[in-house]
């Protein structure tokens, strides 16, 4: 029986192990040297090249059901007890081929063991730990009902699981609904009969769903579900759109019975100030001259016909004006009277309407023009109520009408994105020269700061947002310069970034520009090769290009490896929107063209006699070598002629026991992998059955790297 086998080829570092850059190891190898993390957690790993792996530990103070799994690169998953049993193994139940483990576990610690997979031996990734068990309804019948607005934790967990939420709106209003998570979530909107509303995958910030629809009154039903096999915790926000002509309801003038609007605009549109102040142990930064305005508006014509007594209350956010007549952070406007509260550094604030104002529908009753300091990392509400007596609103006591509506939130708007590259050194030089003459591009990154909402919940910095008719940005992020000192790398201040990798052979740029060329100056490096000199990064937007320029005279190997960046940020002081440096992050690699073939069946068993065959066309020898991916309860272990060469114009008969000897079982999968261009190469295989002496061979055809 004959079939041919087609592999995606990737070139193995197995061959070239002795000249590949390895990362430092971030993790323990064993058990005894585990990493620590809580559960649940996410933690940031590494798998350098060869046969490293990584080990965790974790303890469940009761039984939970658990998910455990990796995003980012190919790898496989081992659990054990705290006696170092394997109670799972798994390799592609995740996210496209990465493993995923899913177990009810009782009190106690336990380990996880972090592995590259074949296809896969080096690379960075993303350990996730969560509970796994259903915490919301999935149908419109068990669904959790939410206030509006809310926000509510939740867990996807693997298979085909959703969670349902409802809530009710008393009256017309624009709706903002939205997942926020480090997972992709998908999110569809019912009515209260089951009719689809809307759906939305990828509006959001990463990649989670972000609905927004104005909606009558009446109950609604939200399905929270993921893209494909992602799973993970998520947050479910269900809030009004902050726009100035939403209806939400706020207040009723004594005696009119009717609901009027609270909105909220803003006045002024100059820059933030630098200025803070310190309420109970949190520093809140000023919105300098930018003032709030909150307008009351009445719903109906009329009269108060009595005292009525308006108290204001900050979530996130403080009166505060550090200067002007008078120094205090609400100015007492339109219709009302200061009573209490409104100074500086506090959150509430208590103003009183005569018994004879009056209004029409639709007027303004009521205009507050607040100056105020916020929290940079949380969003910021006022909640506006009223009383009949002055002790009531001062005691909060005996409330007629209240309502809360957040009023500035969060958004980020710096942005430093990598573009992974790589380059070839190809076999036909004998790895001495590049694919392209001249200047190479390993891999740029990208810095952009912006007040853009443009995937902004992706990045820090924090600046803030206010509803109207905006969006105006309250503190504006324009370039670098207005978060963090530009770099100066001669100096070694400001804001730097880092290259790592192997730098041995030819010459390296970053080039701050984003084009492709190399520049004339390259970038010297430690005395180990292995890091180049620190590199200013601008105060503006821009691209910097790590690039590789090797001589035509060049005789030495290009040697493999796997380049990285990262940035140090050196912010400015007093800035309620600090810059988070870039973690260390692949920007690219250099590898070697070659031939890479996966043999699925290569088998020890006495039974049968299996040989592999390989087949050089080329006018010189050719380096070998095999890896090995056995199932759970094998190990393999490298022969003598897992690695070797083939001689020019010729060929090697090697038999599988001398390849591999497998304990637990008898058989392996195997990749081969040839320093030899695509289409110069046959392999084969032949099985011969010792009891009947029927012969089986598989020729398997090979696929550019």
């Amino acid at each position: 029986m004959k079939s041919t086998v087609i592999a995606t080829l990737a070139f193995a570092s197995a061959i070239f192990a002795s000249t590949m850059a390895h990362g430092q190891d971030d993790h323990g190898d064993t058990r005894s040297a585990a990493t620590t993390v809580a559960f649940p957690s996410e933690t940031l790993g590494r798998l350098n090249p060869g046969t490293d792996d990584d080990y965790f530990r974790f303890t469940l103070s009761a039984q939970t059901a658990v998910v455990i799994e990796t995003l980012d690169t190919w790898t496989e998953g081992w659990l054990y007890d705290s006696a170092g049993t394997q109670l799972a193994y798994n390799d592609d139940g995740g996210y496209v081929n990465n493993f995923r483990i899913a177990q009810t576990l009782s009190a106690g610690t336990y380990y996880v063991r972090v592995g590259a997979d074949g296809n896969s031996p080096a690379g960075f990734y993303t350990l996730r730990l969560f509970r796994g068990d259903a915490d919301h309804g999935n149908t419109r019948q068990t669904a959790t009902a939410v206030a509006f607005p809310s926000g509510t934790p939740g867990v996807i967990y693997p298979g085909t699981e959703s969670d349902y939420f409802s809530f009710t709106l008393p009256i017309t209003t624009a709706v903002v609904i939205e997942a926020v998570s480090t997972t992709d979530t998908q999110g569809t909107l019912y009515d209260s009969g089951g009719t689809q509303v809307a759906f939305d995958d990828d509006s959001g910030a990463n990649v989670n769903f972000r609905i927004t629809r104005t909606l009558s009154a009446g109950t609604y039903y939200v399905r929270v579900a993921t893209y494909q096999t992602y799973a993970g915790p998520y947050t479910l926000h269900v809030r009004d759109n902050g726009d100035a002509g939403n209806r939400t309801p706020s207040f009723s003038l004594y005696e009119t019975g009717r609901a009027g609007v609270l909105s909220i605009s803003v006045e002024a549109l100059s820059n933030a100030s630098d200025q803070t102040i310190t309420v109970d142990g949190v520093t809140h930064h000023a919105l300098s001259d930018r003032e709030l305005g909150m307008i009351a508006i009445a719903g109906v014509n009329g009269r108060s016909g009595r005292q009525v007594f308006s108290r204001l209350d900050f979530d996130n956010m403080v009166f505060f004006r550090a200067s002007g007549s008078p120094v205090r952070g609400i100015l007492a406007a339109l219709n009302h009277t200061l009573e209490a509260g409104g100074g500086n550094g506090e959150d509430h604030a208590v103003l009183s309407l005569p018994s004879t104002a009056t209004f029409t529908a639709g007027s303004a009753v009521s205009v507050f023009s607040i100056h105020a300091a916020i929290r940079p990392d949380a969003p910021a509400a006022v909640t506006y109520t009223e009383y009949l007596r002055l002790g009531d609103a001062i005691n909060r006591r005996n409330p007629l009408h209240s309502v809360t509506r957040t009023v500035i939130f969060p958004v980020r708007s710096l942005k430093d994105e990598v573009t992974p590259g790589r380059v070839t050194a190809t076999v036909a030089s004998g790895f001495t020269q590049l694919t392209a003459a001249g200047a190479n591009t390993i891999g740029t990154l990208a810095i952009d700061v912006g007040d853009d909402r443009d995937g902004y919940a992706h990045y820090a910095p924090t600046s803030y947002q206010v509803g109207g008719a905006g969006p105006y940005y309250i503190t504006e992020v324009d370039s670098l310069a207005d978060i963090a000192q530009a770099g100066n790398a001669a100096a070694g201040t400001g804001s730097l970034m880092t290259f790592r990798g192997d730098f041995s052979v030819g010459r390296f740029h970053a080039n701050s520009a984003a084009t492709a060329s190399c520049g004339t100056t390259p970038l010297t490096t430690t005395a180990n090769n292995e890091v180049l000199d620190e590199v200013s990064v601008a105060a503006a937007d821009g691209v910097t290009s790590l690039c590789i320029a090797v001589p035509a005279t060049n005789t030495a190997e290009i040697p493999l490896g796997e380049y990285t960046v990262e940035v140090d940020y050196q912010g400015l002081p007093n800035r309620a929107y600090p810059p988070i440096d870039m973690a260390e992050t692949t920007i690219g690699r250099i590898r070697r063209d070659g031939t890479r073939v996966q043999i699925p069946f290569l088998t020890t068993y006495s039974g049968y006699r299996q040989r592999v065959v390989i087949v050089n066309r080329n006018a010189r020898p050719v380096s070998y070598a095999f890896s090995f991916n056995s199932e759970d309860g094998a190990t393999a272990t490298p022969g003598e002629d897992a690695e070797g060469t083939v001689p020019a114009l010729g060929r090697v008969v090697l038999l599988t026991t001398d390849i591999v000897s497998v304990s637990g079982k008898t058989r392996t999968a195997a990749t081969l992998d040839v320093v030899a261009a695509d289409g110069t190469v046959d392999v084969a295989t032949t099985t011969m059955n010792m009891e009947d002496k029927g012969t089986d061979t598989v020729v398997f055809e090979s696929v550019a790297n």
